[in-house]
Protein backbone atom coordinates (compact mmCIF):
# COMPACT_ATOMS: atom_id res chain seq x y z
CA UNK A 1 0.00 0.00 0.00
CA UNK A 2 1.56 3.35 -1.25
CA UNK A 3 0.81 6.63 1.16
CA UNK A 4 -2.10 8.63 -0.45
CA UNK A 5 -1.54 12.58 0.09
CA UNK A 6 -5.95 12.52 1.13
CA UNK A 7 -5.21 9.60 3.92
CA UNK A 8 -6.49 11.27 7.02
CA UNK A 9 -3.00 12.73 9.13
CA UNK A 10 -2.36 11.96 13.13
CA UNK A 11 -0.29 14.20 15.04
CA UNK A 12 1.65 13.16 17.51
CA UNK A 13 4.13 14.76 20.20
CA UNK A 14 7.59 13.35 19.92
CA UNK A 15 10.44 14.02 22.00
CA UNK A 16 14.07 14.50 19.97
CA UNK A 17 14.87 10.95 21.45
CA UNK A 18 11.91 9.34 20.11
CA UNK A 19 12.25 11.06 17.03
CA UNK A 20 15.78 9.24 16.40
CA UNK A 21 14.37 5.94 17.99
CA UNK A 22 12.08 6.29 14.73
CA UNK A 23 14.39 7.60 12.43
CA UNK A 24 16.65 4.27 13.90
CA UNK A 25 14.23 2.12 12.69
CA UNK A 26 13.75 3.58 9.43
CA UNK A 27 17.16 3.66 8.77
CA UNK A 28 17.63 -0.26 9.21
CA UNK A 29 14.80 -1.23 7.59
CA UNK A 30 15.85 0.90 4.64
CA UNK A 31 20.14 0.47 4.74
CA UNK A 32 20.64 -2.41 7.23
CA UNK A 33 18.69 -5.00 6.54
CA UNK A 34 18.19 -6.69 3.36
CA UNK A 35 14.21 -7.09 3.11
CA UNK A 36 12.25 -8.89 0.32
CA UNK A 37 9.50 -7.92 -0.93
CA UNK A 38 9.88 -4.51 0.58
CA UNK A 39 6.41 -2.95 -0.24
CA UNK A 40 4.67 -6.15 0.85
CA UNK A 41 6.19 -6.17 4.00
CA UNK A 42 6.30 -2.46 4.97
CA UNK A 43 3.36 -1.18 3.63
CA UNK A 44 4.82 0.97 1.13
CA UNK A 45 7.25 1.82 -1.36
CA UNK A 46 11.05 2.21 -0.50
CA UNK A 47 10.95 5.88 -1.73
CA UNK A 48 7.70 6.57 0.53
CA UNK A 49 9.74 5.37 3.44
CA UNK A 50 12.63 6.98 2.13
CA UNK A 51 10.85 10.52 2.60
CA UNK A 52 9.59 9.83 5.85
CA UNK A 53 13.16 8.64 6.70
CA UNK A 54 14.17 12.02 5.57
CA UNK A 55 11.30 14.13 7.11
CA UNK A 56 12.07 12.62 10.15
CA UNK A 57 15.81 13.06 9.99
CA UNK A 58 15.23 16.78 9.55
CA UNK A 59 12.50 17.12 12.17
CA UNK A 60 15.17 15.20 14.43
CA UNK A 61 18.43 18.08 13.20
CA UNK A 62 16.35 21.13 13.39
CA UNK A 63 15.14 19.56 17.41
CA UNK A 64 16.75 20.30 20.70
CA UNK A 65 17.08 17.78 23.34
CA UNK A 66 13.87 19.44 25.77
CA UNK A 67 11.84 20.23 23.31
CA UNK A 68 8.49 18.23 21.91
CA UNK A 69 7.62 18.20 18.49
CA UNK A 70 4.31 17.73 16.93
CA UNK A 71 5.00 16.11 13.76
CA UNK A 72 1.78 15.02 11.32
CA UNK A 73 1.46 11.57 10.25
CA UNK A 74 -0.66 10.07 7.32
CA UNK A 75 -2.20 6.72 8.45
CA UNK A 76 0.08 5.11 5.95
CA UNK A 77 3.04 6.22 7.78
CA UNK A 78 1.77 4.91 10.75
CA UNK A 79 1.53 1.44 9.36
CA UNK A 80 4.97 2.08 7.93
CA UNK A 81 6.83 2.80 11.51
CA UNK A 82 4.69 0.08 13.12
CA UNK A 83 6.14 -2.69 10.35
CA UNK A 84 9.61 -1.11 10.93
CA UNK A 85 9.30 -1.86 13.92
CA UNK A 86 8.41 -5.62 13.92
CA UNK A 87 10.61 -6.02 10.95
CA UNK A 88 13.55 -4.84 13.12
CA UNK A 89 12.31 -7.03 15.69
CA UNK A 90 11.83 -10.18 14.28
CA UNK A 91 15.50 -9.92 12.22
CA UNK A 92 17.69 -8.20 14.65
CA UNK A 93 15.95 -10.34 17.94
CA UNK A 94 16.91 -9.67 21.56
CA UNK A 95 20.76 -8.99 20.94
CA UNK A 96 21.08 -6.74 17.97
CA UNK A 97 17.98 -4.14 18.30
CA UNK A 98 19.27 -1.95 21.18
CA UNK A 99 22.52 -2.20 19.39
CA UNK A 100 21.15 -1.07 16.04
CA UNK A 101 17.90 0.80 16.95
CA UNK A 102 18.93 2.06 20.51
CA UNK A 103 15.82 0.34 22.25
CA UNK A 104 15.07 -3.10 23.49
CA UNK A 105 12.71 -5.73 22.60
CA UNK A 106 10.31 -4.82 25.05
CA UNK A 107 10.66 -0.93 24.40
CA UNK A 108 10.00 -1.79 20.96
CA UNK A 109 6.94 -3.46 21.64
CA UNK A 110 5.47 -0.54 23.37
CA UNK A 111 5.68 1.68 19.86
CA UNK A 112 4.39 -1.00 18.18
CA UNK A 113 1.50 -1.20 20.53
CA UNK A 114 0.75 2.69 19.78
CA UNK A 115 1.35 2.50 16.65
CA UNK A 116 -1.22 -0.46 15.76
CA UNK A 117 -3.54 1.26 17.63
CA UNK A 118 -3.29 4.90 16.33
CA UNK A 119 -4.08 3.39 12.79
CA UNK A 120 -6.12 0.58 14.08
CA UNK A 121 -8.66 2.93 15.99
CA UNK A 122 -8.35 6.14 13.92
CA UNK A 123 -12.22 5.61 12.55
CA UNK A 124 -13.17 5.43 15.99
CA UNK A 125 -11.17 8.72 17.14
CA UNK A 126 -12.87 10.80 13.83
CA UNK A 127 -9.37 10.57 11.79
CA UNK A 128 -11.02 8.87 9.07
Amino acid sequence: MSQQTDSPVIKLVLSKEEIGLYTNVLNEILNGLEIRDFQGRISTSREAAEALLRRLGDAFETSTQSQKRTLSFRLGEIRTLEAGFLTCMQELGAEEMPIRTGLSLVEAERHVFLLNHLWQDAPTLGVA
